[in-house]
């Protein structure tokens, strides 16, 4: 009975039986968050890194802009977004990285080129989710690269945003306008922005 069903399963595979369709998505840009200083839930921004962020609204200037940010809920990846957010006019949704298939269903939902933030590991776990191919090697210094993870045909292509040559700084970066103490504090309780 098992050489029969294991024959079958070849036979279907060979006649092209479709098989379940990986749900459309938009352009995605994924990025791993940039410099920082500290570590776990006490990570910063470096001097550097909320420089980049201020670069990062300025390197879409020749590529479509996001319509929607999405970034992991370590305050570093939502530092890496806020002065592109600023510049969109959009606010961050958040997501839990531990769960890439609820954050696919809602990059489905969006209508058009999605930035995506988050963690190295994170972001090549994403970038492989998505892509349906190998996680790419993000290196540790990978701090300019975003990925174009394409919603046409899933193709990846790692593009360099801008040099990150310069040393590592020791001061926080600037916070964002709509954060205080007191909305980080019920956004880590809620995963949401308040109102």
């Amino acid at each position: 009975m098992i050489l029969f069903r294991t024959f079958a399963s070849l036979l279907l595979l060979m006649w092209g039986v479709p098989a379940i369709a990986a749900p459309p998505l938009p352009d995605l840009y994924v990025m791993r968050h940039l410099e920082y200083r500290g570590e776990g839930s006490h990570a910063r921004l470096s001097e550097i890194g909320a420089n980049h962020a201020q670069r990062l609204a300025a390197a879409f200037d020749d590529l479509p802009p996001p319509v929607a940010i999405y970034t992991a809920t370590e305050q570093v990846s939502l530092d890496s977004s806020a002065w592109l957010a600023i510049r969109l006019g959009v606010y961050p949704k958040l997501f839990d990285p531990k769960n890439i298939d609820a954050l696919v269903a809602k990059l489905a939902r969006e209508q058009g080129p999605v930035l995506v933030v988050a963690s190295r590991d994170d972001a090549a776990a994403i970038i492989a989710r998505v892509s349906g191919g190998p996680a790419p090697q993000i290196a540790e210094n990978a701090f300019g690269d975003v990925w174009l993870v394409s919603g046409r045909d899933r193709s990846v292509a790692r593009r360099r945003l801008y040099d990150t040559t310069a040393g590592q700084g020791e001061k926080q970066a600037p916070i964002a306008p709509w954060q205080d103490d007191g909305e980080i504090a019920d956004r880590n309780r809620t995963g949401q922005l308040p109102k």
